[in-house]
């Protein structure tokens, strides 16, 4: 059965140290990837590792971009078995996002808003965890039972179903390749292919 991984972050830059002062949380990015070596994490953030406004829908790399930049990045990813028509819904809600990724800007005033329990969207804008967990809902994976623009990083941790494969610097992340491997670099290939 396919998996997926979902990848809480913890960075050391002054905005990460403002929404943890605010939240009281421990990781407060969130990102998903569709294999285990996390070869793309799909997620909403920054576009350019050094300027915190200019985001939007982005596909991070662990070896280089943000984290590279940010090395001391700590976080704990989560192994979700996935059923294979969750899978299939997945990859096509994630399509339209990775073909046209500059469409689709961070919902600046909803990530605030989200911390008052307030909901806020405006169209094709979104921050990390409305993003997930949209996307996991609309697949048919999971639902917390609010509104996706209401939904903060942390909840996650909680998410019943998934197992904890690794906790330490992102940059240290060094995945057991497992023998379907050649399946999941296909996934990856037909999901770009598809955009």
């Amino acid at each position: 059965m396919p998996k997926l991984y979902l990848v809480l972050t913890r960075t050391n830059t002054a905005l990460s140290k403002a929404i943890r002062f605010f939240t009281k949380r421990t990781y407060n990015h969130i990102s998903l990837a569709l294999d285990d070596r996390l070869y793309y994490l799909y997620s909403f953030g920054r576009r350019h590792p050094k300027n915190p406004f200019y985001a939007g829908f982005v596909r991070e790399d662990i070896l280089k971009g943000f984290y590279h930049y940010y090395n001391d990045t700590t976080c704990i990813i989560y192994e979700l078995t996935v059923s294979e028509s969750q899978w299939n819904r997945l990859k096509n809600y994630l399509a339209p996002f990775v073909a046209d990724p500059l469409r689709y800007k961070f919902n600046f005033i909803g990530l605030i808003l989200c911390g008052l329990s307030i909901p806020f969207a405006s169209k094709n804008t979104y921050f990390c965890s409305q993003f997930i967990s949209e996307a996991l809902e609309k697949s048919g994976i999971y639902s917390f039972g609010k509104d996706c623009r209401l939904v903060q990083p942390a909840y996650f941790m909680n998410l019943p179903n998934t197992r904890v494969i690794y906790r330490g610097k992102i940059v240290s992340y060094h995945p057991v390749i497992p023998v379907e491997s050649k399946a999941l670099q296909s996934t990856e290939q037909t999901l770009a292919e598809r955009c």
